[in-house]
């Protein structure tokens, strides 16, 4: 059985961090600003004011793009080199971008995720190394080799800890997505998946130029007979029962659903409607032969199924569902444990065994 990848990181997450985070940095170079304007430094004064409104600009930029790396890049490029002029030729700048450079783990791993987070990191730390030579060499400034020991232990330190927490939250987020796309019961996906996996099915198969796609509608027949016969428990064992049979016997593309109560979906890949009715016949043979069993009771129960072929039915998923659930009722208005891959398919299959009868 097909198990969706997980998820991508929501923007609903980074934007907000990234938003307050050039708030803060538009606060602070404006006050470098104010500094620098105090101490007759007007050119460091003057980027650091274009830095500032550049902070705003792309703050408002993310409530209408989403392709912002490059514009990050940039404010990186701008916030490295303004630290690196202003550095040159004092101890206390060195010392200060160094102990600035602490935070550069704790705001990228939450912007990036886990994978860039360890590489930009240690691009970084890569790059103080020619800061900290210089630092520990020239003549003009003066710190201590042991300072920078504990800088680079406390930036390794910054890096553990950011990295732990990313990735602690990154397998709670994916555990609360499976919860979320999943059924509780069955553990099968639930309806809210239905529309991604049809387009990301769909799309492959376009790509592909690949055989059809099968939408199956299935309903469990007099599934509220069992729960009046047998309570709600042995209910709930049928519907794992019929769960585990539809994993035990589709192939690893091929994705299962619970819509609710005892409705299910299939989505069958590189399949025709012919490949979903064979499917089908063999799972229908198979639960005649293989009651659910609970507790004493050996119960017996079968479904009826309504089956929508794209391209060849429609290309649009709610037409298609459209499509299957009208086959479905088709199905289940004509006697029940029956599968219907066409509007008259079933209609013919009953006349034929009611002269058959007569």
């Amino acid at each position: 059985m097909f198990t969706p990848s997980s998820p991508t990181e929501l923007d609903v997450y980074r934007l907000p961090i990234l938003r307050r985070l050039l708030l803060i940095l538009a606060a602070i170079y404006l006050l470098y600003c104010l500094i620098d304007l105090h101490y007759e430094r007007a050119q460091l004064a003057l980027a650091e004011l274009l830095m500032m409104f550049y902070c705003l600009f792309l703050r408002q930029l993310t409530f209408h793009s989403q392709r912002l790396l490059p514009y990050l890049l940039v404010l990186y490029g701008g916030f490295s080199a303004l630290q690196i002029y202003s550095s040159i030729s004092t101890t206390v700048a060195v010392t200060a971008h160094l102990a600035w450079s602490l935070l550069v783990p704790v705001f990228i791993y939450p912007l990036t995720g886990r994978r860039w987070g360890n590489g930009l990191t240690a691009l970084h730390l890569l790059a103080l190394v020619p800061m900290m030579a210089w630092a520990q060499f020239s003549d003009h400034i003066n710190v201590h080799w042991l300072n920078l020991l504990s800088l680079t232990v406390l930036y390794l330190s910054v890096w553990a800890v950011a990295h732990q927490h990313e990735s602690e939250r990154f397998l709670l987020l994916k555990s609360l997505q499976r919860r979320a796309d999943s059924d509780p019961l069955t553990g099968l996906q639930n309806r809210s998946q239905l529309q991604p996996q049809f387009k990301q099915l769909r799309d492959r198969a376009v790509k592909l130029q690949s055989k059809p796609l099968v939408l199956v509608l299935i309903d469990l027949d007099y599934f509220k007979q069992v729960n009046d016969r047998y309570g709600h428990p042995a209910g709930d064992a049928t519907l794992l029962h019929f769960s585990e049979l539809l994993r035990s016997n589709t192939r690893h593309d091929d994705q299962a659903f619970r819509l609710g109560g005892e409705e299910f979906a299939l989505l069958l890949p590189h399949t025709d409607s012919n490949g979903a009715m064979t499917l089908l016949t063999k799972l229908q043979r198979f639960l005649a032969e293989n009651p659910c069993q609970f507790k004493q009771h050996s119960i017996s129960y079968a479904f009826s199924a309504g089956i929508a072929c794209w391209p060849n039915d429609n290309h649009e998923l709610h037409n298609l569902y459209s499509i299957a659930d009208r086959r479905l009722y088709l199905a289940k208005a004509s006697g029940r444990s029956r599968i219907c891959q066409s509007d008259s398919a079933v209609e013919a299959e009953a006349e034929a065994e009611a002269e058959a009868d007569s």
